[in-house]
């Protein structure tokens, strides 16, 4: 069996369908392009496809008729819409009839990639708990052991939406006893709330009739949620079957990775780091849930640190903080960047407000900031300054998120030192074209690289020529 994705590409452009065939290739999808609708339409009655590519205007048809058609043809099928003439009614209209999303022409092919991976990724997420659930549903001989060995949290609910059945997983994961839970209402598990939510992935199931799924945060994690509905052999709804999948280090390591990849776009877009660190900072502090990030730089002499930028949400008040962090130095060994200036090396602080060797331990606990770590801007294994980032929360050390911004501080120090060797030639050329203004004698300087003749100012008076005259290529 192939289990290669397939893509349908349908679009009357054949440049574009030729273009997005090459690249997604590339990639190593399976590919089929159509440039009607009708021969579209053709191709998924005749064989299974993952993602669909659809032009909104074709010469045959609307996009937003055509998306109905393989919904139709191919509910399981993911369409991504592509035009050029987006509208917020037909961006209703095709989220009304369950496009996966739309790209504005012209769009970037990463975006397009990473749109077509997120697709799959939902695609195979439902493929799976489909299995799961069906598992479920046509029972086995052992089908009470099985339901309890399910890793995944799996609970069942009537058509109130009060709970009847859950696996082990599910209630160790929410710490409870099985008879405390059952009989209790899916939003007093879920939301802590006495009343139901109108639009929460249970309503939805009973509506459409369908399965619904959905990502959010639950008992700390972040989990996939599926919803299953369950219909009596007249088709009329009798309950759920939820199913909640933890996707928690997953979604920490692609943040870990958009991080990275964010930073080093801040540095290859500034000129000087003063004017990357804010966007540092922000990117971090954003992309891994920190409220705060500071940026300590040795100085000149390398006798201390100071602070040279400061970054926090808009909602984090910290006034004493922010104005003692504006005036204080550390020196090798003291306070958060003193230690890890010291170590050369990252440091995690579970808690700042209890943590003594940390200066600012009282103002930290009078203004709610717990959580810290810090690591240091490395070029050549020398420390050029450190990094600092606090929580509201009493955080864990997460040894992975170390590793990685490890490598973030490798990279700025790049950044630094490539910055300042570029400085020492600005420097050195400033010095030649002075030298050069400043001497009567007839001198010239052929850089053969930029193909470019620098010439002294008693150059013309001693050897004749005018500088428009002088041929590099002599």
């Amino acid at each position: 069996m192939n289990n290669k994705v397939k893509i349908l590409i349908i679009d009357d452009d054949k440049g574009i369908c030729e273009g997005l065939r090459d690249h997604l290739e590339l990639e190593g999808y399976l590919v089929a392009t159509a440039y009607t609708s009708r021969n579209g339409i053709e191709h998924l009655k005749g064989a299974f496809f993952n993602i669909v590519l659809l032009d909104k205007r074709l010469p045959d048809s609307d996009g937003i008729i055509v998306l109905e058609s393989i919904k139709e043809i191919s509910p399981d099928t993911e369409v991504i819409l592509l035009t050029a003439y987006a509208s917020t009614d037909s961006i209703i209209k095709a989220m009304d009839k369950d496009v996966f999303s739309y790209l504005s022409k012209p769009f970037k092919i990463p975006e397009l990639i990473t749109t077509i991976k997120k697709a799959c990724e939902k695609q195979y997420m439902l493929f799976e708990n489909r299995k799961l659930f069906q598992q479920i549903v046509e029972g086995k001989k052992d089908w009470e052991n099985t339901f309890d060995s399910i890793s995944e949290l799996i609970s069942i609910y009537d058509k109130d939406f009060t709970l009847t059945k859950c696996n082990s997983a599910f209630i160790n994961k929410i710490n409870a006893k099985y008879e405390n839970v059952i009989g209790k209402k899916c939003n007093e598990i879920f939301c802590d709330r006495n009343e139901p939510c109108t639009t929460c992935i249970f309503v939805r199931c009973r509506e459409t009739l369908k399965s619904e799924i959905e990502e959010g945060n639950f008992m700390g994690g972040i989990y996939t949620f599926t919803c299953f509905p369950r219909l009596d052999e007249e088709g009329e709804f009798i309950g759920v079957v939820h199913v909640a999948i933890d996707i928690t280090e997953k979604k920490q390591a692609e943040r870990r990775l958009n991080a990275q990849y964010l930073v080093t776009k801040a540095l290859a877009e500034s000129v000087t780091m003063q004017e990357a660190s804010p966007r540092i900072l922000e990117t971090i502090c954003m992309a891994l849930d920190w409220c705060l990030g500071e940026i300590w730089m040795v100085d000149p002499q390398g006798k201390y640190l100071r602070n040279s930028g400061i970054w926090h949400i808009p909602s984090l008040k910290i006034p004493e903080f922010k104005s003692i962090a504006t005036q204080i130095i550390f020196t090798l060994q003291t306070g958060l960047p003193g230690l890890v200036w010291g170590n050369a090396k990252p440091i995690w602080i579970q808690d700042v407000a209890r943590y003594k060797p940390f200066l600012r331990m009282s103002v930290a606990a009078k203004e709610g900031l717990h959580g810290a770590f810090g690591f240091p801007i490395l070029s050549d294994e020398k420390v050029l300054g450190v990094i600092c980032f606090f929580s509201r929360k009493i955080k864990e050390p997460d040894k992975d998120l170390l590793e990685m911004i490890s490598s973030v501080g490798v990279r700025i120090g790049l950044f630094i030192k490539y910055r300042q060797v570029q400085d020492l030639l600005q420097e050195k050329e400033r010095q030649i074209r002075l030298f050069m203004l400043s001497i009567n004698d007839g001198i010239w300087n052929w850089d053969m690289v930029a193909d470019t003749v620098e010439r002294s100012v008693g150059f013309e008076m001693a050897f004749g020529y005018t500088p428009e005259e002088i041929d590099p290529g002599i």
